[in-house]
């Protein structure tokens, strides 16, 4: 059975507030020693009604990560 978003927030030791901002799992995942192009990203709505629907990453995470990281489940905005 595949992982909840809330069930993964939880297991980074996260709460949802660290997903309002940009790149905060990506530099938790960076600074805890995982390297980059073994990372798997997806962009997730955070807003009441769409909350945890997937999106395109933004602009400024395309232009970082696209290319180095192992996937996006969720893609890129170009």
């Amino acid at each position: 059975m595949a992982e909840s978003v809330s069930e993964m927030i939880r297991r980074l030791g996260m709460s949802e507030g660290d997903f309002r901002q940009d790149s905060v799992a990506i530099n938790k995942a960076l600074n805890a020693g995982a390297r980059v192009s073994n990372l798997q990203v997806m962009t997730i709505h955070t807003t009441k009604k769409g909350w945890g629907k997937l999106k395109s990453a933004c602009e400024n995470c395309t232009a970082a990560f696209m290319g180095y990281v192992a996937g996006n489940y969720s893609g890129w905005k170009w």
